[in-house]
């Protein structure tokens, strides 16, 4: 009869800290995804629409006197739109992603 009772106060104990776990857990976040990026006429834009948090574009160009040049669009949040002008041609983007 003891095993029984110490089984059941085991079993309730266990139970109980996977109930605390569960509700003290820290919410999961999932950087933006699923973003699209178009460029054109010296104009580049960013939207991500999945995930939390904000994302940005990056635009690297070669200006006018054959110099890099880098450009950094603002943050936005998802379904958000980044967007960047630059005064030359398009060397490479990317995107900072932020949670």
């Amino acid at each position: 009869m003891k095993s029984r009772k110490r089984a059941a106060a085991l079993s309730t104990a266990a139970f109980l800290s996977v109930g605390l776990l569960l509700t003290t857990a820290a919410p999961a976040h999932a950087i933006p995804d699923s973003c699209t990026v178009n460029t054109w006429g010296g104009y580049g834009a960013s939207t991500c629409t999945t995930g939390t948090g904000e994302q940005r574009i990056n635009i690297a160009y070669i200006d006018r006197q054959n110099q890099r040049q880098l450009v950094v669009g603002n943050w936005a949040p998802v379904g958000g739109t980044s967007s960047a002008y630059f005064n030359g041609s398009l060397h490479l983007w990317w995107l900072d992603k932020r949670g």
